[in-house]
């Protein structure tokens, strides 16, 4: 698989699995509102203290993302066993149990790899026959099939059956399945680049599609014809949590492929502010990609009380520890300059 469909297939499991997932009324308002923020360990601890949380399939489901997306795997196994148990027929528990087991896949030998994962994959089968009519549930079916071995369950042509079933229903997210499923082959980017804009041509706002063609370009080099792209889904998206991400990936653009300064900057800093004090996984990331860019403008005290504040904050994720570490030495070749 090439680098763009191994990203794309990872991002069926991300927080963004949630984005049509919102739950809301007078009593779930402020839980969604730390779940679009990222504050997960908030939004758990929140929970835990509303009565009956437990008996409540919508507390619960608050609570089981956040130990989800904080990979509680093994204290989350073992509560949805539970759960499932009391709500049979609640396809989002169903679904973030399937996308636990995902987790629990990984995180095992090579002897439980696939045990695990088969158990996700019943699981994410009930989900779907449980809300049919949930596309970010059929989207994340397609992607197991496609990206996991057929020892896990992998099928691709079960895959591209689901797509294609898909396409027929919706042709905006049947494209997105589709051309997801071109992209692990590096040569039909093209072929899967020619889908999506024939598709715009039909729904010129859609942020799924542009998000898609977008990160096409960027795996050419086309920056900036990426960033604004990137550029015009934000100014489109609905939900916040999508918009930040296409202004992450305008940073991004900006730092690393010296895209336009000025709104990378005003692109990570909304970000940052949107997401401070939170959990958020990219928030690092974010403040580096701010650093990088400031430096690049000569602006080395704000590059600087960037890198300090990350040292403040502890993050052991080796890619990052090894960018920052690069990072520091351009700064200190400025200082001793």
């Amino acid at each position: 698989m090439n680098k763009i469909g191994f990203y794309l297939t990872l991002g069926l499991f991300s927080a963004a699995s949630f984005n049509n997932f919102a739950q809301t009324g007078p009593e779930l308002n402020p839980l969604q509102d730390l779940l679009d923020h990222h504050k997960y360990r908030a939004l758990s601890a929140q929970v835990e203290q509303m009565p009956d949380h437990q008996k409540s399939p919508e507390l619960a489901l608050f609570k089981a993302k956040a130990m989800y997306l904080l990979k509680d795997t093994e204290a989350l196994d073992t509560w949805m066993t539970q759960l499932l148990k009391e709500h049979p027929t609640h396809a989002q528990l169903h679904f973030i149990g399937a996308l636990n087991k995902f987790n629990l896949a990984q995180e095992a030998s090579i002897f439980s790899a696939a045990g695990h994962a088969k158990d996700g994959l019943a699981l994410m089968k009930q989900a779907v026959a449980l809300d049919p009519a949930d596309l970010e549930i059929q989207h994340a079916l397609i992607g197991f099939y496609s990206g996991a071995p057929s020892i896990a369950g992998g099928d691709e042509e079960e895959a591209e059956r689901l797509a294609n079933a898909m396409f027929a229903k919706d042709p905006v997210q049947g494209t997105v399945a589709k051309a997801t499923l071109l992209l692990k082959d590096d040569d039909n980017v093209d072929k899967a680049q020619a889908m999506i804009e024939q598709q715009l041509a039909a729904a010129p706002q859609d942020t799924d599609l542009l998000e898609l063609k977008a990160a096409i370009l960027a795996s050419k080099d086309q920056d900036k014809l990426a960033f604004d792209l990137y550029q015009q889904a934000a100014e489109l998206a609905k939900k916040a949590n999508d918009r930040y991400s296409y202004l992450y990936q305008m940073g991004r653009l900006a730092a690393a492929k010296q895209q336009d300064a000025a709104k990378g900057i005003e692109a990570l800093e909304q970000y940052i502010s949107y997401y401070q004090d939170s959990d958020d996984r990219q928030l690092h990331w974010a403040k580096l990609r701010l650093a990088q860019i400031h430096f690049a403008q000569n602006n080395f005290d704000k590059a600087n009380a960037l890198v300090q504040q990350l040292h403040s904050e502890k993050n052991e994720q080796e890619k990052f520890v090894k960018e920052l570490k690069a990072f520091e030495k351009q700064l200190k070749k400025v200082k001793t300059s």
